[in-house]
């Protein structure tokens, strides 16, 4: 995905700033952009959320807490790790931080934030609520013809929950089997969205 096929500013300076982290140049911008995306996108999505969803208030919190998380973000605003300007390896809080710059500068270049961020959440706002993880993987392997390996141990009360797809693998411990298994389906979710986007 490139980022010219999401928007086109008509400043490059704000798209410039909004990707050129602190820790690579002195840049006071760049928090007052992450800042007011952070604003843009929970606005956004909270309103599609009530127009959109029949839901309570507990679901609509649980919904976009998931939608804003920052696996969620991070799978998001990939696409943006080659253009990001950063002193260190780029790993999930910078892609976060990056998504939230970008778009905040969006909104000052006077450009449609809205449409923006519903395309990017798009796919993620069309998922029933109701679907666990671990039905949206079951549905997800099937459609694409993936075989992932999973196990679990016990050991001293603790489970440990692992699931492996090639050479990438995830391991989660918990007093809980159920939330170590909860959290190892969600990251292999999203893992191989991304790789079947790209």
């Amino acid at each position: 995905m490139d980022k010219d096929n999401i928007y086109i500013f008509n400043n490059k300076d704000l798209e410039y700033t909004s990707l050129l982290h602190p820790s690579k140049k002195r840049n006071l911008h760049f928090q007052r952009f992450e800042f007011l995306g952070d604003k843009l996108v929970s606005e956004t999505l909270t309103k599609w959320i009530i127009y959109n969803k029949d839901y309570d208030e507990k679901q609509m919190s649980l919904w976009l807490t998931n939608l804003i998380c920052a696996d969620t973000m991070n799978n998001i605003g990939h696409f943006l790790v080659p253009y990001i300007q950063y002193t260190g390896i780029i790993n999930k809080n910078i892609v976060c931080d990056s998504l939230e710059s970008w778009i905040g500068a969006i909104y000052l270049d006077a450009g449609d934030y809205h449409s923006v961020i519903l395309g990017l959440w798009d796919k993620l706002l069309h998922i029933e609520y109701s679907k666990s993880y671990t039905n949206l993987l079951q549905e997800l392997c099937h459609r694409h013809n993936i075989l992932v390996h999973e196990s679990w141990v016990k050991d001293n009360n603790i489970y440990t929950y692992s699931m492996s797809y090639n050479n990438y693998s995830i391991q989660q411990s918990n007093v809980s089997k159920k939330t170590a298994s909860y959290i190892v389906h969600e990251k292999m979710y999203y893992y191989l969205c991304n790789i079947l986007s790209n």
